[in-house]
């Protein structure tokens, strides 16, 4: 009976808790057969835009677009705990696969060598993910970064810069591997 009672109540919780953030997000577009897990969260700026077109967005997850913003994301899966936060744009393309933790942030703290401070400013730079880029269990891909078509990122890779289509990237920064 207690056991019952509890899984109703979370039921109505669950259902009472998407209730309440379809009703204050502004600013996010679900098409086609779009699947958000449990626990993931969508948080959009005003002016801001989340885009999801047939993803499949794992439990946990953060979707992040800040006022100005475009986080559009494909037919892409999106693992669990990854974090997208967009405060210019970033672009994950259809057949996209992000393995959990990862991280793809199109910002960055301004920092001053001279005074060896970080300030409350950001610098700001596109992210594109082509088609079937596959990103493994916690990369990392920074602002300004285009992953050209049929890419593979090894698991704990930092991208940097841009490459190519079908390179196969790994490594601290990260490099193409022959």
């Amino acid at each position: 009976m207690i056991r019952k009672l509890g899984a109703r109540l979370t039921r109505f919780s669950e259902r009472a808790r998407a209730q309440f953030y379809g009703a204050f997000v502004h600013g996010v577009k679900v098409e086609g057969k779009t699947r958000v897990g449990r626990g993931a969260t969508l948080r959009v700026q005003s002016g801001g835009r989340i885009a999801l077109r047939d993803a499949r967005i794992e439990p946990f997850a953060r979707l992040d677009a800040s006022a100005g913003a475009n986080l559009d994301i494909g037919s892409a899966f999106i693992g669990r705990y990854v974090i997208v936060a967009a405060r210019e744009s970033v672009e994950i393309s259809d057949e996209c696969r992000i393995a959990e933790w990862s991280t793809i942030r199109d910002h960055e703290h301004v920092y001053s060598p001279e005074t060896g401070s970080i300030s409350d400013e950001w610098t700001t730079a596109p992210i594109v993910l082509e088609r079937r880029v596959w990103v493994g269990s916690k990369a990392t891909i920074t602002a300004g970064v285009t992953i050209g078509a049929r890419c593979a990122v090894g698991a704990n890779a930092v991208v940097t810069k841009s490459f190519a289509p079908g390179s196969v990237i790994v490594g601290v920064p990260a490099r193409k591997l022959n």
